[in-house]
């Protein structure tokens, strides 16, 4: 189910604590989905399971061709819209970060601007 029409695109994506993504759309939107949800979903479970037994492979998720969706491996990919109509709808975050990662502890489900800091 899509929430309109309208295409959405994935701009940025960090993976948060307890298996969330925090998700920048191209429209401004921002959402966190649980990836959770998928674990025990009849359909797509067993392969998103494998997220929780690999040891990293939840934090090298990565944005799709065209921004379209999400995807960690060749069988782990999961269209935009997904996330855009299930993810919970949070206030922008303005993220700064490197190569060694990103620090979610000061994401709050306030509604004032936020920000993710780089992990030391």
């Amino acid at each position: 189910m899509t929430t309109s029409n309208t295409t959405h695109t994935i701009r940025t994506v960090v993976p948060l604590p307890n298996y969330m993504l925090y998700i920048q759309f191209h429209d401004g939107a921002c959402k966190v989905y649980d990836v959770k949800r998928l674990f025990t979903d009849k359909k797509v479970g067993e392969r998103f399971r494998k997220l929780k037994t690999a040891r990293g492979m939840f934090e090298r998720v990565k944005i799709g061709e065209a921004g379209l969706g999400l995807m960690w491996d060749d069988e782990i990919e999961l269209c935009c819209d997904d996330f855009y109509d299930f993810g919970k709808t949070v206030d922008f975050i303005n993220i700064h970060g490197n190569s060694s990662g990103y620090s979610a502890t000061k994401l709050k489900t306030t509604h004032t601007k936020k920000e993710l800091h780089p992990a030391m």
